[in-house]
């Protein structure tokens, strides 16, 4: 990689055209996925007047997401990830317009393909992903890039659904279809016109077979005193707070859709604030298990008091819920970071496979635990249990660890 990307401290990236170029065009893909993903359910519910087919759709395309995403971290990591990105954008792209051919039961089937081939491009996606944020941010850029992404997600998060509604209120379904394809044409010209070095040629001789490069994959995510810290608090977050989307509006019915989204848009400026701090902050690419468990254990603690604190107490569960967010941000990029840093290039697609594993099941199993917390002890209790094994985890990995903190990050890894 060139010096003047490589060097680029992380107070230029916001003039590095690259990132630039990839993060803005991003930022319109998931904006208009983020409305999207609440027209798709209201889209297949009109046409079959179920339930059990909305949730089924968005099952499949999660159950194929995870199938395909080891083979396809080895096949990123032996291929051109831009030309990846690429084609998974217009895929993708391409898979949102079959959707409107949904009409009835008897055509729900085409909502299926399209959701499992949806699925399976993303998890291409992913995975390239990191390889080209490792590529245009440089050695000193990782983290504030991330924290913009991040941004970018949080006030999607925010204002997709509001926008979502108003568009299908005012302009009908058809247009939000057409719109998020178009989006995803618009990152796939992001993507093709972010400037890269050529890789180098793969090495001669005979190559591994794709269970050799997957286990090398698992092998060096075990063995690595880091990126095993970082895999674990991944499955305690996962597996303690993948149901808090159901639980939160089982607690909270009470005080109907208006109270929910008073705290759910609490939690969205939580992280816009955390996400915008980050992306300011530059304070050199360090690594620190220590400060991904201390996250941790704040998301445990505020978890729990939230639950413990509403719907009886507004203010105090609001500001709760906003430090909740705050210290989810702050967790999702310094791991998303660390992940990046720590992988040599060559295995950062298995890597992020192998993280997609522990995060998409984790929020599996948390959603059938929950349910059955729910059912025994009411869906507050869930929450305040799904916090304290949060915070239990963490004291476990605080403690655990033989590598608290780690010095600089392994930067020749992350963007040579």
């Amino acid at each position: 990689m060139s010096d003047s990307v490589r060097h680029d401290p992380a107070s230029s990236l916001l003039r590095n055209r690259n990132f630039l170029l990839f993060w803005s065009t991003q930022f319109v893909s998931l904006f208009a996925t983020s409305y999207y993903m609440i027209v798709l359910p209201l889209w297949i519910y009109r046409a079959t007047g179920s339930y059990l087919h909305v949730g089924a759709v968005a099952t499949v395309g999660s159950v194929v997401f995870i199938l395909f995403s080891i083979y396809a971290g080895v096949f990123v990591d032996r291929h051109d990830k831009r030309r990846i990105l690429v084609a998974s954008d217009l895929i993708r792209a391409v898979l949102v317009l079959p959707m409107l051919l949904v009409s009835s039961v008897d055509s729900i089937y085409i909502a299926y393909i399209a959701a499992a081939a949806t699925g399976a491009a993303t998890a291409f996606f992913v995975p390239s992903q990191n390889h080209l944020i490792t590529a245009v941010a440089g050695s000193g850029g990782l983290r504030r890039a991330n924290a913009l992404l991040h941004f970018s997600y949080s006030a999607t998060l925010v204002i997709g659904p509001i926008v979502g509604g108003l568009a299908v209120t005012g302009f009908g379904y058809q247009v939000s279809f057409f719109a998020n394809a178009l989006s995803f044409v618009i990152g796939a010209l992001g993507s093709f016109l972010v400037t890269l070095p050529a890789e180098p040629p793969a090495p001669a001789g005979r190559r591994p077979s794709f269970l050799d490069d997957a286990r090398a994959g698992f092998r060096f995510v075990i063995r690595d005193g880091v990126l095993r810290p970082v895999m674990i608090s991944q499955a305690i977050v996962f597996i303690g707070s993948g149901a808090n989307a159901t639980l939160f509006v089982l607690h909270l019915r009470s005080i109907g859709p208006a109270g929910i989204g008073i705290y759910m848009s609490a939690q969205g400026a939580g992280m816009l604030v955390a996400s915008t701090v980050l992306s300011l902050s530059d304070r050199g690419e360090k690594a620190s298990v220590r400060a991904i468990a201390y996250c941790g254990l704040a998301l445990g603690v505020t978890l729990a008091l939230f639950a413990w604190l509403t719907p009886q107490h507004l203010v105090v569960g609001t500001a709760t819920i906003f430090t909740f967010g705050i210290a989810l941000t702050v967790y999702g990029v310094e791991t998303r970071t660390a992940l990046q840093a720590f992988s040599p290039k060559e295995l950062l697609g298995r890597v992020t496979a192998v993280a997609t594993l522990i995060s998409r099941g984790g929020a599996a199993v948390s959603i059938l635990m929950g349910s059955a917390l729910a059912a025994a002890v009411q869906p507050k209790g869930a929450i305040i249990c799904c916090g304290a094994m949060i915070f239990a985890g963490f004291i476990l990995l605080l403690f655990g660890t033989r590598t608290p903190v780690a010095p600089e990050m392994r930067l020749s890894s992350a963007g040579s």
